[in-house]
């Protein structure tokens, strides 16, 4: 029964902590932690060399307040338990104490640190020691580990300066001393704590490294939240090009409020957008885009079109000669992917006042002109053609285009584009 009692307690610990203790009746402070192992970078495969984790897990080990959960791996993303925690703490608080405490092996495993953090005022009671245990109650009882005197404060961090600590919760006072001491500085730059998440292997490294070496603390400053009452956006919907860019606006009141305008997308396989609100389309389809800040969010519904197969006209007008005869001139870029072989320009003249003008000979207020190809994708079709007489054009409206391809499709667009330009000559 020993060896099994000693075969948990050593698998327990090799998942947690091994804390080096000192010897006996030594001081009570920080100098009680020294570091007794040696570490090399790349002796755990899952702990790269430059995380926000990295030195946190070298000063750990290093003081022996951690060991990997075997010879190659630390398991970062590893979850503490209460009785974990527990042991964690009781460690801490005996070597800060330097009063040479030894724990003996006990059933369950955990109960001999439970025992000496219930002597201690180290944590109440909990009904089950083998559940995972959460960021807030862990805070909670680490703080309990050491004496004021070895967490003093060295940042200002506002009374409401942690935005998801609200002032009458359990784990308030215990969040705001480790942030104050610079030991917690939130998992954002916001300075968010996240409570109820589980706590990592990785997390605890950091914590732990900090308490004991006052070196590895974080300087920083948290002002107050300014809460926001109202978030609006500059489109309700609209419409974007796959591939094109459009960018959203956020707007939010009061204009000094501290917290940031974060985005999404309920469809990223249709639209995409990034952390200043520019939305990118990828493929047709619809897609709510979401700005959220604080509690508040606001929503805007972007419609991805497909790339029209002939882009806006990067040249566009007619000229007139003496006899009232108008010349189109029109240049624009094949998006279609396709070589186009054959295309025509089925056009509207207009008069004074937007309406049908009529030519002059023929007496219509149309005209067509097709043209050869080949025109490659990302080339330009290009139509320079005497359309007709027109003495009253104001300007020519550029209907549909038909379009046939070099692989034998066919496609008629809706244009829609009209130019106001005359050049005269």
């Amino acid at each position: 029964m020993m060896k099994k009692r000693l075969l948990s307690l050593v698998l327990t610990l090799s998942l947690c902590l091994s804390l080096c203790l000192t010897p006996a009746l030594a001081a009570a402070g920080l100098s009680n932690f020294t570091k007794s192992k040696t570490y090399t970078p790349g002796q755990f495969t899952d702990v790269a060399s430059s995380t926000w984790y990295t030195s946190a897990v070298q000063a750990a080990y290093e003081y022996g307040l951690m060991q990997g959960s075997s010879d190659t791996t630390f398991n970062v993303n590893g979850k503490l338990t209460i009785g974990e925690t527990v042991a964690i703490a009781s460690r801490l608080h005996a070597t800060y104490q330097g009063n040479g405490y030894t724990f003996t092996a006990s059933e369950p495993w955990y109960q001999t640190y439970v025992d000496y953090a219930l002597t201690n005022g180290i944590c109440q009671a909990y009904p089950d020691y083998t559940a995972v245990i959460s960021r807030a109650s862990f805070a909670m009882i680490l703080t309990n580990a050491l004496p004021p005197e070895a967490l003093t404060a060295i940042n200002t961090v506002e009374e409401n300066g942690i935005p998801d600590v609200p002032s009458d919760a359990n784990y308030h006072d215990a969040v705001y001393l480790l942030y104050r001491a610079g030991v917690l500085s939130g998992t954002n730059s916001t300075g968010t704590f996240a409570p109820f998440n589980q706590i990592t292997r990785a997390e605890v490294a950091v914590i732990l490294s900090s308490m004991v070496d006052p070196s590895l603390r974080k300087s920083f400053t948290l002002k107050a939240v300014v809460k926001p009452t109202s978030l609006t956006l500059s489109a309700p919907n609209f419409v974007v090009d796959a591939g094109a860019k459009q960018s959203l606006k956020a707007t939010v009141a009061p204009a000094n409020t501290t917290l940031p305008v974060t985005w999404s997308s309920s469809n990223t396989n249709v639209a995409t957008v990034a952390s200043d609100g520019t939305v990118t389309g990828v493929t047709p389809g619809t897609a709510t885009i979401t700005a959220k800040c604080g509690s508040l969010t606001a929503t805007s519904v972007v419609t991805v079109q497909k790339v029209p197969p002939i882009g806006k006209p990067t040249g566009f007008f007619f000229t007139r000669n003496s006899v009232n005869g108008i010349t189109l001139s029109f240049d624009g870029r094949n998006n279609s992917g396709k070589a186009i072989n054959y295309y025509t320009v089925h056009v509207t003249f207009l008069d004074p006042i937007g309406n049908p003008a009529y030519d002059e000979i023929t007496h219509k207020a149309t005209a067509s002109v097709r043209y050869v190809g080949p025109v490659s994708p990302g080339r330009s079709i290009l139509v320079y053609k005497l359309m007709g007489y027109v003495p009253a054009c104001d300007a020519i409206r550029i209907d549909t285009i038909d379009l046939e391809y070099a692989d034998g499709t066919k496609e008629t667009i809706v244009y829609n584009q009209t130019t106001h330009r005359e050049e005269h000559f």
